[in-house]
């Protein structure tokens, strides 16, 4: 079986050039490498598959996170196209004043998926958040 393979690496510039010590997690359908000093959460809060975020000294309500989602499509055959339509209305419709900054589909070595970057307000809280969406059979990752 074809694994997804997600690799996870979120560095300030500053740090560039420095070694960072990192952790693999493997799953049956994916695995992904991250930032030693990073959470990770299998609970399948909020309907994901995993959550990550950094160790965080501060109590701070919301912090850089990584999540993915998984969502059987069943029957359904939706082109790409109409994956990023839907996930475009979505993400309008989640956020309040939100603003689409690039949405668009990206082909490598014959597999496409759709990335975008939106901004936008929460529970009073700004945030910009990118997702990338890519179908694998019968079922939609997104990974945001």
């Amino acid at each position: 079986m074809n694994k997804l393979i997600l690799i996870v690496f979120l560095t300030p510039l500053l740090i560039l050039g420095q070694e960072i010590k990192s952790k693999k997690f493997d799953h049956p359908q994916y695995s992904i490498e991250y930032p030693e000093n990073w959470i990770l959460d299998e609970s399948g809060k909020a309907g994901t598959s995993f959550a990550m975020h950094p160790i965080s000294e501060t109590n701070k309500d919301l912090v850089e996170n990584i999540n993915l989602i998984k969502q059987n499509l069943g029957e359904n055959e939706l082109s790409i196209e109409e994956l990023k339509s839907i996930v475009e209305k979505q993400a309008s419709n989640m956020l309040d004043n939100s603003k689409i900054i690039s949405s668009e589909i990206i082909t490598v070595k014959g597999v496409s998926y759709h990335k975008m970057l939106v901004s936008g307000e929460t529970n009073g809280m700004s945030f910009i958040a990118r997702l990338h969406t890519i179908p694998v059979k019968a079922n939609l990752y997104t990974l945001t």
